[in-house]
């Protein structure tokens, strides 16, 4: 299997943890927001970038005939738990600066 999507964080955290490569669309309009986040997954060897939806059957085609994507996707490691409690201890910090400044 793969994923086949835009290169957002949910969508990749997502594939890693059912632990399947991706192949991710680079929207020339959204790169600014996710350039990171496709830079960060070629580094990984996790995954491709596409230009046009022309070049998925091949990218597709390519993550399925070879071993090293899942190789190196199961070498990722993942704990919704930390990433969780990480966003709670912002909500709350963030609640507690705009008491503050109310205050």
């Amino acid at each position: 299997n793969v994923m086949v999507g835009k290169p957002g964080p949910i969508s990749i955290y997502e594939a890693i943890a059912c632990r399947v490569p991706l192949v991710l669309v680079d929207n020339p309009s959204l790169r600014l927001l996710f350039e990171y986040n496709l830079s960060w997954v070629e580094q990984q060897g996790i995954g491709q970038r596409v230009q046009s939806l022309a070049d998925i059957p091949a990218a597709v085609s390519d993550l399925l005939g070879a071993d090293h994507w899942r190789q190196n996707m199961a070498r990722i490691q993942v704990n919704a738990n930390a990433g969780v409690t990480s966003c709670l201890r912002q909500l709350i910090q963030a609640g507690k600066l705009a008491r503050a400044a109310q205050v």
